[in-house]
């Protein structure tokens, strides 16, 4: 891996690293924060008045009424909203590390020898990885402290949260592997960043339909929006298997087809 192109890439995108990382963080605080005076609401009661998959995954567990509501408020109004944040972080920052190069013209200078194609997509790849870890580590503090601070009345063990932020991760890691693939696929970036918002859209329909047409259910397996369970580790400290192995499996995948297309492309303009 080459150092200073890792550098570079973490320059040149520090400050939408930032911006989404407080964004996140300030969010997860204010969903926390705002529990003392939400907390009067009967979530699960209101989830059950709405079609499913409008009030986010429904928390079915043998809990006391309040933790029932709490789970059902952070699963409405919370990590529903963290799974697209990391999933348009991934698609974005995944097809910037090639495409705003290669836009800009600076791709040629950047490949020049001694530096080979392998070894400038690896060290891109780990810049997505360092970004995507400091955004879900950002969301994570901000939801411990608000935890800490203001949800007294629920035992929220806070091992259970991280282990929600590392399937987060996971999520964003595999988004960022599928942007990274359009990116040396198609190079030009809005094209990138449209097929990319497009491809996100129809997994995103057929996770509606999935979940809604009878027999469905097998749509599941093709969208990676069905991937995402935080209840079950949030209330139940579940790793779950299924969904890592697929979400790491992506991001594998990705990772190499990005790697094998970018050596064998024409980077001419």
């Amino acid at each position: 891996m080459n150092v200073p192109i890792l550098r570079l890439t973490l320059r040149t995108r520090r400050l939408a690293i930032f911006w989404f990382s407080i964004g996140l963080s300030g969010y997860s605080l204010m969903i926390m924060g705002l529990w003392p005076f939400m907390e009067t609401i009967d979530w699960a009661a209101m989830a059950e008045s709405l079609p499913e998959g409008m009030a986010g995954e429904r928390v079915v567990a043998d809990l006391s009424p309040t933790e029932q509501s709490f789970y059902q408020y952070l699963s409405t109004e919370w990590s529903s909203w963290l799974l697209f944040v990391a999933v348009y972080f991934g698609i974005w920052i995944g097809a910037s590390v090639v495409v705003r190069d290669f836009g800009n013209g600076t791709l040629d200078v950047l490949l020049s020898p001694p530096i080979s194609r392998t070894t400038f997509i690896v060290a891109r790849m780990f810049a997505l990885l360092l970004g995507a870890s400091v955004l879900c580590s950002a969301s994570l503090l901000g939801a411990v402290i608000g935890v800490l601070l203001w949800v007294s009345d629920v035992d929220v063990r806070l091992a259970n949260l991280a282990l929600m932020h590392l399937q987060l991760l996971l999520v964003a890691l595999a988004t960022s592997g599928i942007g990274l693939v359009l990116a040396t696929l198609i190079l030009k970036p809005g094209r990138t960043y449209g097929v990319g918002a497009l491809l996100m859209v129809v997994m995103f329909l057929l996770t509606i339909v999935g979940a809604f047409a009878s027999g469905g259910e097998w749509i599941l397996n093709f969208t990676l929006f069905s991937y995402w369970n935080p209840i079950e580790q949030l209330i139940h400290g579940t790793f779950v298997w299924k969904d890592t192995i697929v979400l790491s499996g992506v991001t594998l995948t990705t990772g190499v087809m990005a790697i094998w297309i970018f050596r064998r492309r024409d980077m001419v303009a």
